[in-house]
């Protein structure tokens, strides 16, 4: 029997509810799943068939040691999932504008660097936007997330400065979507569409995480929507076990806001075939590694 590690973190040890729901799946496909945190010094990451990332939710507030970490699994030759380099990338969310230049449509976007002057009204003004999101390049799960908008701006000055004194920062135009239709994310397996779920915040707030009040429904998308959200992903040349896509859709164009490929919650129990999809992925991902030797991953956030 192969195993495959599930990484996750110390806050939750014995994976989340949703992960759990593959394990019955890989089990039918004589692969046996154990639960590891990612910074367990006693776990031996080259004794696994596959590493997969699942919870790893506190990689952003420890960046430093996540990236030794990645490292260590290089230096053992551990077979991770997704591919290290890819998962390198998606750390730093200035990803959104090597896509941008490779024709993706994104969320409008401008990455703020921490060496430089920027004035908030300014950015808001030279780019027509009335309000803004404002979020550091490695965060997750709208951690030091906030909106400003043309009447707070100013104010909010002092705050965007003391952000970009801790690292590089986004600012986005606030997609008035979110809020009106919710914002979709899309799960693919192996690239292929697996099933999407739609995300509303509560009212009176931004942010469509459940923690944060947000409701997560089951949703089938256009077609179109789909397409486009898979033709993101060709974009990059590497295989993914999974990729969740998430953005909104104006006027029947889907608007890249992330695109999750190192931890991302797939919403396993939206679909009644997704555990069983994410299950065959990550055999057939284990089956490639023996059999491929991958090509270099030609995309760079530095």
């Amino acid at each position: 029997m192969k195993t495959v590690a599930f990484v996750t973190y110390n806050e939750l040890p014995d994976l989340n509810s949703d992960d759990l729901l593959a394990i019955p799946e890989l089990r039918k496909l004589g692969i046996q799943v154990e639960p590891a945190c990612w910074d367990d010094p006693s776990a031996d990451w080259a004794a696994f068939d596959a590493v997969v990332l699942r919870s790893t939710w506190d990689y952003h507030k420890r960046i430093a040691r996540f990236g030794e970490w990645l490292q260590e699994l290089a230096d053992v030759g551990a077979k991770v999932f997704n591919p290290l380099d890819v998962i390198r990338w998606n750390t730093d969310k200035r990803y959104l504008i090597d896509l941008h230049r490779r024709q993706v449509q994104i969320v409008p976007t401008a990455l703020i660097t921490r060496d430089r002057a920027a004035d908030l009204p300014w950015i808001l003004e030279s780019n027509g936007w009335t309000k803004a999101v404002i979020k550091p390049a490695i965060s997750a799960s709208s951690h030091n997330t906030w909106i400003s908008d043309h009447s707070t701006a100013q104010r909010d000055q002092t705050k965007f400065v003391s952000q970009l004194l801790e690292g590089d920062v986004l600012v986005q135009a606030f997609m008035q979507e979110v809020i009106r239709e919710g914002e979709y994310s899309l799960v693919f397996f192996n690239k292929q569409f697996s099933h999407a779920v739609l995300k509303k915040p509560r009212a009176g707030d931004f942010r469509t995480q459940e923690i944060y009040g947000g409701r997560n429904t089951r949703v089938v998308p256009d077609p179109a929507l789909i397409a486009q959200a898979q033709g993101i992903l060709s974009v990059l040349p590497r295989p993914l076990l999974y990729a969740r896509v998430d953005g909104v859709a104006r006027g029947g164009q889907f608007y890249l806001m992330e695109l999750e490929l190192i931890e991302p919650d797939l919403g396993l129990a939206f679909s009644p075939t997704a555990p069983a999809a994410f299950a065959s992925a990550i055999a057939q991902s284990i089956q490639r590694s023996l059999q491929d030797k991958q090509p270099a991953f030609l995309l760079t956030a530095k």
